[in-house]
């Protein structure tokens, strides 16, 4: 069948991989063995693509090294649970940055490393790198942009600076509702709203998510509104509302059962 065939193909890949001198058929074959095989085995994933941007930066396929590095972060930093190897992998080819015009992998660089740094609790880091990522994209990139924009904005939430992430979330609005991506619309809807929870705007905080709940319901966007309840409960017991959080909190647990959504969130209801 199709899969036995596939294998065997595999097989015959990798013993002329291991065979041959020629590195573009070495380059081939790898990008072959590393695009049809499973993600599953992490650590072997990894190695083909670190050996594969080796060879592109040898034979001077910078493009196609890039693509690589920035292709495999998530699975080598986040799946893998190897953030220095991913950041080195990444490193190794930002220095041959000049050598292509593209600028999605451009930016791409350094909205990896932004999430990186994000992920690794180096906020500063991931603001550096988010900036970048947006100085790198063209116009083009819109949709990265505004997801660069989104991220720094969380990375300036996270590190009190909630102004900056104000700004940051409303750049992003605008970007996403000129793209039509209603999802991030609503995130970053969400977003602003944890900025007035946290500093103590309560009432304005209920009366923007009671506005994002109608939204959402209203455009048939019925993703996460069981989150949206939950988080109005919470708003409601920063003000004091006891009735109005165990209403609130009740709703999303219905929202949740309906959706046979397994949520982080049902421990904390109960």
């Amino acid at each position: 069948d199709a899969q036995e065939s596939r294998g065997l193909g595999d097989v015959y890949k990798r013993q002329v991989l291991d065979t041959t001198q020629n590195v573009k058929t070495k380059l081939s074959l790898l990008d072959s063995i590393i695009k049809y095989n499973p993600k599953s085995n992490y650590e072997e994933y990894t190695r083909l693509n670190e050996q594969y941007v080796d060879l592109a930066i040898q034979n001077k396929n910078y493009e196609s090294a890039i693509k690589h590095a920035v292709g495999s972060f998530h699975t080598i930093n986040i799946l893998l649970g190897q953030p220095k190897r991913a950041f080195e992998l990444l490193q190794k080819v930002e220095k041959y940055k000049n050598k292509t015009k593209n600028s999605f992998l451009l930016g791409s660089i350094y909205l990896k490393k932004g999430g990186g740094y994000f992920n690794g609790g180096n906020l500063n880091k991931a603001i550096e790198n988010y900036s970048k990522a947006i100085d790198h994209f063209s116009n083009k990139d819109s949709i990265f942009i505004a997801d660069a924009i989104y991220f720094k904005g969380q990375a300036h939430f996270d590190s009190g600076q909630h102004i900056k992430a104000l700004n940051d979330f409303n750049l992003a609005s605008k970007y996403y509702k000129g793209l039509g991506d209603y999802d991030y619309v609503f995130y970053v809807a969400s977003s602003v709203i944890n900025i007035y929870g946290v500093n103590g705007f309560h009432n304005k905080a209920i009366k923007e998510r009671l506005k994002l709940i109608a939204e959402k319901k209203a455009t048939n966007h019925k993703k996460n509104i069981s989150v949206e309840y939950f988080n109005l409960g919470l708003n409601y017991k920063k003000n004091n509302q006891f009735d109005k959080q165990e209403e609130s909190f009740l709703r999303a647990l219905e929202l949740i059962k309906e959706e046979k959504n397994i949520s982080g969130n049902l421990p904390l209801i109960y």
